[in-house]
């Protein structure tokens, strides 16, 4: 029987961090607050075989208390289209994605300028539009065989355009693996 599933949902979160991270000094973070919409996509295509999918588009706002005072209209994207084989001791699975990543935002900062003639600091307010210089898009390939009731063996690949969204830098990873139980 062929079966698929498809899932929608909307996430909120808020954190008195930035994906758990909260900064210290000029860069300390306060809390954010997001929202994201999802939607994941599985497609039964028969004999062993199966299609996946996901994409999630969001949105975040980040306040902080030092130079750096917050961060407005963080956009963020992330999405994966994969095909999966699994039957007859062994499984392939073969997928493109692009992983989370914030397509752009604008820090506002608050940057001190100088003294007052009555010593008080004087301070600029400064936005700077962010976006990163690439979008890392990454390839993944992966094998498994059962050599026996008790022991496997299995290969995965993965290779990344823009690793880090950093346009330019290139990864490209290759493990083997053996399991043998008893």
């Amino acid at each position: 029987m062929l079966t698929s599933s498809l899932t929608v949902g909307q996430a909120v979160t808020s954190e008195r961090a930035l994906l758990g991270q909260a900064g210290s000094g000029a860069l300390a973070v306060e809390g954010s607050a997001g929202n994201a919409s999802f939607v994941r996509l599985r497609r039964d295509l028969g004999a062993g075989w199966s299609l996946f999918g996901h994409a999630e588009v969001g949105a975040m706002q980040v306040s902080g208390n030092g130079a750096l005072t917050a961060l407005h209209d963080v956009r963020t994207s992330q999405y994966g289209l994969g095909l999966a084989f699994r039957g007859n001791g062994e499984s392939f699975g073969f997928a493109v994605s692009q992983p989370l990543r914030a397509d752009s935002a604008l820090a506002q900062f608050k940057l001190a300028t100088g003294r007052d003639l009555a010593g008080g600091v004087q301070y600029r307010s400064e936005t700077v539009a962010l976006r990163p210089s690439g979008r890392q898009m990454d390839l993944d390939m992966s094998y498994k065989r059962n050599l026996s009731r008790t022991s496997n063996m299995g290969v995965h690949a993965s290779y990344s355009h823009d690793a880090g969204h950093v346009a330019g830098v290139k990864d490209f990873g290759l493990m083997v693996k053996y399991s043998l139980g008893f």
